[in-house]
C-alpha cells in the first residue's frame, strides 16, 4: 500500500525465513511426526488446470457415494473434501474451496475433538483461501489457529519451530509487529539452544532484535483492528517482554559471538555494529550509537565503497507513516516529495515540499509531521557525524480508482 523511494531503509532478513533456513533439517524430520502434509506433491501433481473440472465432478460423486453409504459424518469424507476444495482453489473458485475446507474442518472436529493435524493442513489451506479473497484477518487466525494445534501436539519443542515460522511471516505480512514480537520471543526461548552455525545464529539474533524494534517503531501501520493481544496458547500477559531490553541484548550478544571467534568476520561485525548503533540511535541514545557508528567505520577503512555507501548520507530508521485504512483496489498513485536537512544528531530540522500530485494539503501536512518525527541515522565525513541538505524523501501512496 505504501511506497518510500529515494530512501533508504536498513534491510533485515525476516525472523521466519531465518528459522526455515537454519532448522531446515529440523522440518524435515518432521514427516515422521505428521506435521509434513500427507501426500501434498501427488495431490498437487494430480490437479492440473486442464483437467480441474474433471476432477472437481469426479470428486463430487465420490463425496455423494460416501455419504449415501456412511452419512454426512463418515470419517472417508475428510480427504476427497480437502482434494476438492484444492481443486476449486486451484482453478480460482475461493469461495467454493473456502466452503469444502470448512465442512472437512467441522467433520474432523466433530469425530475426533479440536487439536488434530489434520485440521493443522485444513487451517492453512483456508488461511491461503481467506489471503486470495482479502479477507487477511482470518488469513492470520487460521494460522494462529494451525499454530496452536502443533503448540497442543508438540508444546515447547523444536517440532512446533516450522508451524511458528509460518505464523511469524502472516504477522510480519500484515504489519502486526506487536504480535511477531511476543511469539519471536516465545520462539527464541527454543531456539537459542538448537546447534547451529555461527553465522546462521548471528542472523537469527539479528532478525530477533529487528522484530523487537519493529514493536516499538513500526515500518507501517497495523492492517484492520488487531486484537491488543495475539491468540496464543497458553499466553499470558507477563509473556510480554521488554521489547527494547531484549532486542538491543540480542545484538549486543552477536557483537560478542563474533568478537570471540578466532577469525573475526569484519564486514559481519560492521553489519551487527550498525544494527546495534542504529538501536541506540533510534531512541536518540547518541552517547552510546556514535561510539559504535565510529568503530564499524574504522572497520570499513579497506571497504572504501561500503563505507562511503553506509555513512555518505543520512539513512532513515524510522518515519509514521499516514494511516490509509481504505481497503479498496487501486491502479494510480500520488505522491508527495521533500527535501530534508537532517543535523547531526539525525533529526530532520528543515523540511520543504518540492512535489505534491495530486494536490492534497492534508496529505502533505501528515508527511511532513511524519518526516519531522522521523528518525535517521545521520551522515558522517572524518568519523563524525555530520548535517546533511536536501535529503530527497519520497512518499508514494495509493489513490482510489475511480468507477
Amino acid at each position: 500500500m505504501v511506497r518510500y523511494t529515494h530512501v533508504s531503509l536498513q534491510p533485515h532478513q525476516n525472523l521466519a525465513i531465518l528459522m526455515f533456513v537454519a532448522f531446515w533439517p529440523t522440518f524435515l524430520c518432521a514427516q515422521d511426526i505428521g506435521l509434513v502434509e500427507r501426500g501434498e506433491a501427488d495431490r498437487l501433481n494430480r490437479i492440473a488446470a486442464t483437467e480441474s473440472q474433471e476432477v472437481i465432478s469426479f470428486l463430487q460423486q465420490k463425496i455423494e457415494s460416501i455419504e449415501s453409504n456412511g452419512g454426512k459424518y463418515s470419517a472417508e469424507l475428510v480427504d476427497p473434501l480437502m482434494e476438492l476444495g484444492d481443486t476449486q482453489a486451484n482453478i480460482g473458485e475461493f469461495l467454493a474451496a473456502f466452503d469444502s475446507f470448512e465442512r472437512a474442518v467441522h467433520i474432523e472436529r466433530t469425530l475426533n475433538g479440536l487439536h488434530t493435524l489434520t485440521q493443522r493442513q485444513l487451517a492453512y489451506r483456508i488461511a491461503d483461501v481467506a489471503k486470495e479473497i482479502g479477507d487477511h484477518q482470518r488469513a492470520v487466525s487460521m494460522h494462529e489457529i494451525a499454530y496452536a494445534i502443533a503448540y497442543t501436539n508438540f508444546a515447547n519443542t523444536p517440532a512446533v519451530l516450522e508451524d511458528s515460522a509460518r505464523l511469524l511471516s502472516s504477522y510480519e505480512d500484515y504489519g502486526l509487529h506487536f504480535h511477531a514480537g511476543i511469539l519471536s520471543h516465545r520462539v527464541m526461548k527454543i531456539a537459542r539452544n538448537l546447534p547451529m552455525a555461527t553465522d546462521q545464529r548471528i542472523n537469527l539474533y539479528r532478525a530477533y532484535a529487528q522484530n523487537m524494534r519493529d514493536v516499538l517503531f513500526p515500518p507501517q501501520r497495523e492492517i484492520g483492528r488487531a486484537r491488543v493481544v495475539p491468540s496464543l496458547p497458553h499466553f499470558d500477559r507477563r509473556e510480554i517482554p521488554d521489547f527494547h531490553r531484549f532486542g538491543r541484548n540480542s545484538l549486543r550478544y552477536a557483537v560478542k559471538t563474533l568478537e570471540s571467534e578466532d577469525q573475526v568476520d569484519e564486514l559481519e561485525l560492521v553489519a551487527v555494529l550498525i544494527d546495534l548503533a542504529d538501536y541506540y540511535q533510534i531512541t536518540n541514545n547518541y552517547p552510546y550509537s556514535f561510539p559504535l557508528y565510529r568503530r564499524a567505520w574504522d572497520l570499513l577503512t579497506n571497504y572504501p565503497a561500503l563505507r562511503e555507501q553506509t555513512f555518505n548520507q543520512p539513512k532513515l530508521l524510522y518515519i509514521g507513516i499516514p494511516t490509509i485504512s481504505d481497503n479498496a483496489r487501486y491502479d494510480k498513485t500520488g505522491i508527495v516529495e521533500l527535501k530534508l536537512t537532517v543535523n547531526k544528531h539525525g533529526k530532520a530540522i528543515k523540511r520543504r515540499t518540492v512535489e505534491v500530485s495530486p494536490r492534497d494539503d492534508l496529505r502533505e501536512y501528515q508527511v511532513r509531521i511524519a518526516a519531522r518525527y522521523a528518525r535517521f541515522r545521520p551522515a558522517f565525513a572524518d568519523r563524525n557525524p555530520i548535517a546533511y541538505k536536501n535529503y530527497p524523501l519520497i512518499y508514494e501512496y495509493p489513490l482510489k480508482r475511480r468507477s
